[in-house]
């Protein structure tokens, strides 16, 4: 799957887990700009990425903590629904938030 078909199928699978259509666009947006920061698909980006960009966002954008966890939820949904991978997402050390919520099944 490219880039682009990621997105539509992410924008699908929220759709059909009831999400509002600015989740859908948050999301999207989100995913979007984690693939340009790494300039790689995401589907060869591992927890490592994640942590890293999540670190960036709140230690070098100065992002809140909220916004960080919009991140780490819109990659957690990217992941766990629309990529079927089980990734290990632990505490957020960036942003002081313990263990993060899965994204409703």
């Amino acid at each position: 799957m490219d880039q682009q078909q990621i997105i539509e199928k992410l924008k699908r699978d929220i759709l059909l887990r009831g999400f509002s259509k600015a989740t859908e666009r948050e999301y999207a947006a989100r995913v979007r700009q984690f693939h340009k920061y790494f300039k790689k698909p995401v589907s060869e980006l591992g927890e490592q990425e994640i942590r890293e960009y999540l670190h960036y966002l709140a230690e070098e954008k100065k992002f809140s903590p909220s916004s960080v966890n919009m991140y780490n939820s819109a990659l957690r949904f990217l992941y766990e629904v629309t990529l079927e991978q089980n990734k290990d997402f632990p505490m957020c050390p960036c942003c002081g938030l313990g263990r993060l919520s899965r994204a409703p099944a």
